[in-house]
């Protein structure tokens, strides 16, 4: 599974993404976590199974919806 947590800028996601590899690893789960600033999400959708929204842009969630 290909997660991409998005954010403002891609870098105060990497707490979160070092917990959700943490957690995925005890349940032995394969899965990539790749956090990403907003402008980047397009290069990284397409690849990606499940994307998360960081907090601080969730008022931006209906226009990266579409």
């Amino acid at each position: 599974m290909r997660i991409v947590l998005v954010c403002a800028a891609g870098l105060s996601t990497g707490l979160l993404v070092e917990a959700i590899k943490k957690a995925a690893s005890k349940r032995g789960l394969d899965i990539s976590v790749e956090a990403v600033g907003v402008e980047r999400l397009e290069t990284k959708i397409n690849n990606a199974d499940v994307v998360l929204l960081g907090p601080q842009i969730r008022f931006r969630e209906e226009e990266i919806k579409k």
